[in-house]
């Protein structure tokens, strides 16, 4: 078979381990190719994870932050009351 300028010899004895070990190379090649696909894939997706769970515990100090600066303020604010419960009574000190 002629293609191009390319002739392809039909299978026999003489040709046979040669094409055999390059049809497996070529393969090989390909299994190897997906296999590194697959792991940059993995390398990604674990990255990612990463990020958001960075993100996260940022978020939950950012979170617990601000519950602990609102309890201070209420702290603070139930300290610094006068006692005075109504106008009255702060009419009649």
């Amino acid at each position: 078979m002629q293609i191009g300028r390319l002739i392809i010899l039909p299978w026999n004895k003489r040709n046979c381990i040669p094409r055999l070990i390059l049809i497996g190379l070529a393969l090989g090649w390909i299994a190897f190719l997906t296999w590194g696909a697959c792991l940059l894939r993995q390398e990604n997706r674990l990255e990612e994870q990463r990020v958001q769970q960075q993100i996260q515990q940022q978020r939950r100090l950012e979170e617990k932050s601000r519950r602990q600066a609102a309890y201070e303020q209420r702290f603070r604010q139930q300290r610094s009351r006068s006692g005075v419960k109504n106008a009255i009574d702060g009419v009649k000190k």
